[in-house]
């Protein structure tokens, strides 16, 4: 086994080598936050259950190809998840102050909002 300054070298007997590098915490926290910033997003714009299966398929694509990070974007599992029916509609409030029956309980009564 040889060291260098963070990595570390295993020769095999066929005169391969394969390396094993630490790899640094704040850019994996950065990585994670941005990733997180990005599902975040994207449940605002689609519905929740096409972000879900979003999610799952690029965890299974990191796993599956472990040179990938984070931060790349993965087209083909966002055209497998997202199209016209998972967008979620805009809705355009005409009033936005409550109306009458936003502030009363089921059996009339008046909510307090104080």
């Amino acid at each position: 086994m040889k060291y260098n300054d963070e990595d570390h070298s295993l020769q095999t007997s066929k005169g391969g080598v394969i390396a094993i590098r630490k790899s640094s915490q704040p850019q994996k926290e950065q990585e994670l936050n941005a990733y997180r910033d990005h599902i975040n997003t994207l449940c605002i714009k689609q519905e929740f259950s096409a972000v879900a299966a979003y999610d799952e398929d690029r965890r299974l694509h990191l796993t599956t190809n472990r040179d990938s990070t984070l931060f790349e974007r993965n087209i083909e599992v966002e055209e497998e998840n997202f199209d016209v029916t998972t967008t979620k509609k805009q809705r355009t409030i005409a009033n936005p102050r409550n109306t009458k029956g936003d502030i009363t309980w089921q059996d009339g009564r008046q909510i307090c909002i104080n």
